[in-house]
């Protein structure tokens, strides 16, 4: 599942990167484009619950997502 949310991010966000060191993740801006980071030594939950809320702060509603990926976007995005 993680995968399908990483490729779901890299349409939506200019880059997605994947870094190790003390910071949560998520998403901000660099001369004005969207970035998503992850970190890379969080555990597998956070790292999805982190995709997942980026993911849901997007207008997804007219884009086709597999039905899983969408019901993973608002699981994980609501805890």
């Amino acid at each position: 599942m993680y995968e399908q949310l990483l490729e779901v991010a890299r349409r939506y966000f200019e880059r997605v990167e994947e870094e190790s060191g003390d910071f949560r993740g998520g998403v901000c801006r660099v001369r004005n484009e969207r970035y998503l980071v992850l970190n890379r030594q969080a555990k597998l939950e956070r790292r999805l619950r982190t995709v997942a809320t980026a993911l849901a702060s997007l207008d997804l509603d007219q884009q086709y997502l597999l039905p899983a990926v969408r019901e993973a976007i608002d699981r994980y995005s609501e805890q």
